[in-house]
């Protein structure tokens, strides 16, 4: 079972590309996939949520995904946060003229992707998640030491990301054809300590 980490680290991004293009068409060769072999800049990447029914910000960089979900409410359009570490994740959607991901992260608003990043390094951030990462995550008291320490980050669970991108496609099924629930900011699914599933509400 390989999750988007292990190919990031371990195949090319041409090759990771392709390999997802397949999966794809292998499940439906009707459709048309741009497979895209590189990361965007913002401007390139606002040309494609413009025209997107729904954005799904899943992008190994956690400040990049913030800021596309940041940039999909403004543009309004929908956007998916599908977000596991170790045995704790957080599935929910960013809809326009709702909550955004600032007030559920409870994190400042920036405007640029740099800002982002730099707060996501910041001690300020890294204690502010114990709960998350430490408490639900179940990591181990040494992982959660080094990521205090240098911003280290844990390999995924490779169930856990499984079944959290189900649930995520799941929310888009129910979004596009309006029969089930979609859970949105500020309410979202927790999955907590890899064995409690349930809609939590950030206020």
């Amino acid at each position: 079972m390989l999750t988007d980490r292990f190919l990031r680290t371990t195949i090319p991004w041409a090759e990771k590309t392709e390999i997802l293009i397949n999966e794809l068409t292998s499940i439906n060769p009707e459709i048309k996939v741009d497979g895209i072999d590189r990361i965007l800049d913002f401007d390139e990447a606002k040309q494609y949520i413009q025209w997107a029914d729904i954005v799904v910000a899943s992008a190994d960089d956690y400040a990049y995904s913030t800021h596309l979900i940041n940039t999909s409410q403004q543009l309004d359009r929908p956007c998916l946060c599908v977000i596991p570490t170790g045995l704790w994740a957080q599935v929910h959607f960013v809809l326009p003229k709702h909550s955004n991901i600032n007030f559920m992260e409870s994190i400042p608003r920036f405007e640029t992707y740099e800002e982002i990043k730099e707060f996501y390094k910041s001690k300020m951030f890294r204690y502010g998640v114990k709960d998350r990462y430490y408490d639900s995550g179940r990591w181990r008291k040494e992982i959660y030491q080094d990521y205090l320490d240098s911003g280290f980050s844990v390999p995924q669970i490779g169930p856990l990301v499984q079944l959290v991108s189900s649930l995520g496609a799941l929310q888009i099924v129910n979004y596009i054809t309006g029969k089930g629930e979609v859970v949105h900011s500020p309410r979202y699914w927790v999955i907590d300590r890899g064995s409690k599933i349930y809609i939590n509400n950030a206020y």
